[in-house]
């Protein structure tokens, strides 16, 4: 949309911002830096320490620049500066998020001091603010003759967005124009070149005028049998030379489309391998997803087992504690038998001590038959009452060998039932305490597992985080892509205004080939 530079004014304003406070969500301490640019103007502030997720600051940034008045609408066209916020590591610098602000608007709505706080953009914490105090102030007009005119209607076209088209001047010629006016008007081809760049819809159309303009001068010619003037063939070098001039033009365009073009391959060639890469690391990002989900569901079924096994472990323990009790009571319980084990070997000692002195005293008794019966055989004619006697003291030695015989079997007996007694609750405790220990392996063999998970778990979120970190750095290599595409897209536009100047150029050639063609009349 082309702006008339005539209905332009340029005045030159003054802002002071007052930087005030930075609120952004980050854990750790690190450094804040905050840097205003506008067009090559770039101004970086001093460096504030960031604590507690808020950065004081007390700095002034001043900043100059020209805004463009379009007098037709009475406003001020769009100017837009940008505000960067900056963490500053030992590692290095990272963009934590950018906030933009209209220059006109202050001027537009006529503000001299505003205080803002702005929500950062493209920054991770969506609740991040930057707070400042903005002061306008004029510094006067700037007279168009101190500047480039081309560069101010560059500049005005560039930031003129939302008012309408200007009308388009047009200049009505009169058919009966001299040879002089003819000889002003191709006197400066190259002026009337340069300001196509503000005029290009109307190329078309004045060119077709001019051609119209010179058949007329071409008719006026014939009819009043003007003779050629021999100023025309000076004037045919002078186009001639602008003609080789333009044409050097057109080579350096064509040279700047190729290399253009060569940039543009090259920018979609590293945009697509960034994107090929990108959607890999997705692929792999979205199967460490799906593992981590399996993982934690897994690790979600385990947790709600876990609560019954800390209560069955809780259980083991009291059973663990009882039956170190009954262990504790058993072993007492042992030593009381071992005890009386002691005293059953003593009552052994002692009744075998009583064997053997019954057996001596067997002896002794078979002794005295013996000699019974040597006296039975030397005295058959003994007294009766002897011989009663000898046999009732013979009964009472078997009553008392039989007497021995029983009491030893009965000793026997009791210290079988005893020690079997003792051996039997022995087994009993000790296939107890067998149960007991295999059960405690078992606990110790599911927290082991338990843990195993967990490090298992812990293994994958590391290698989650290492492929955030590399999507991280190729979203950032996108990014630069992506700025390059924007650059692409400015050399595209660049290459279409080059066209256009071909085409204008093309045009001026071919008004120089009707006004050979003119001369040979």
């Amino acid at each position: 949309m082309n702006t008339n530079i005539q209905n332009i004014q340029a005045f030159k304003f003054n802002y002071d911002v007052s930087l005030q406070k930075i609120t952004l969500a980050i854990s750790f301490p690190c450094k804040i830096q905050v840097t205003l640019k506008r067009g090559t103007q770039k101004i970086e502030s001093q460096q504030f320490d960031l604590e507690n997720g808020a950065a004081k600051m007390e700095q002034l940034l001043n900043l100059q620049t020209n805004l463009y008045l379009d007098l037709e609408n009475k406003t001020f066209l769009e100017k837009k500066a940008t505000f960067t916020i900056l963490i500053i590591t030992p590692k290095g610098q990272k963009v934590a998020g950018t906030c933009q602000i209209d220059l006109a608007h202050y001027a537009r709505n006529k503000i001299t001091n505003k205080q803002e706080s702005l929500k950062l953009e493209k920054c991770p914490d969506k609740n991040a603010l930057f707070t400042f105090n903005i002061a306008t102030s004029i510094v006067g007009q700037v007279e168009f003759d101190n500047m480039s005119m081309s560069s101010v209607a560059s500049k005005a076209q560039n930031e003129y967005l939302t008012h309408e088209d200007v009308k388009k001047s047009q200049h009505s010629r009169n058919p009966s124009q001299n040879n002089l006016q003819l000889e002003s008007e191709y006197k400066s081809p190259l002026k009337e070149a340069s300001d196509t760049t503000t005029q290009s819809l109307s190329s078309k159309s004045t060119n077709q005028k001019n051609t119209s303009q010179l058949k007329e001068v071409q008719k006026q010619q014939e009819n009043q049998n003007i003779q050629p003037v021999n100023g025309y063939h000076k004037e045919d070098d002078k186009l001639q030379k602008q003609f080789e001039i333009m044409k050097k033009q057109i080579e350096e365009y064509q040279n700047e489309k190729i290399t253009f073009q060569k940039k543009i391959e090259f920018l979609q060639k590293s945009l697509t391998e960034s994107e090929e890469k990108k959607n890999e690391l997705l692929k792999e990002k979205q199967e460490s997803i799906k593992q981590i989900n399996n993982l934690n569901e897994i690790l979600r079924n385990q947790s709600n087992g876990d609560e019954g096994l800390k209560k069955q472990c809780q259980n083991y323990e009291k059973q663990l504690q009882e039956k170190q009790k009954i262990i504790e009571k058993k072993e007492q319980l042992i030593q009381e038998l071992n005890h009386q084990v002691q005293k059953f070997q003593d009552q052994i000692d002692q009744t075998q001590q009583q064997l053997n002195q019954k057996t001596e005293y067997m002896k002794t008794i078979q002794d005295l038959q013996s000699q019974i019966t040597v006296l039975k055989k030397t005295s058959s004619q003994d007294d009766p009452k002897l011989k009663q006697k000898v046999e009732e003291q013979a009964a009472i030695i078997l009553k008392q060998q039989s007497q021995i015989e029983q009491m030893k079997q009965e000793t026997n007996d009791l210290i079988r039932t005893r020690v079997n007694e003792v051996y039997t609750q022995q087994l009993t405790k000790i296939e107890e305490l067998e149960t007991t220990n295999n059960q405690l392996r078992i606990s110790l063999t599911k927290s082991e597992q338990n843990e195993r998970l967990i490090l298992e778990k812990k293994s994958l979120m590391e290698e989650l985080e290492t492929k955030n970190k590399q999507i991280a750095k190729l979203q950032t290599d996108l990014k630069n892509a992506l700025d390059q595409s924007q650059t692409m897209d400015m050399l595209s536009n660049e290459l279409v205004k080059s066209k256009q100047k071909l085409g204008d150029l093309y045009n001026r050639a071919m008004e120089i080939g009707v006004y050979e063609k003119l001369l040979q009349y």
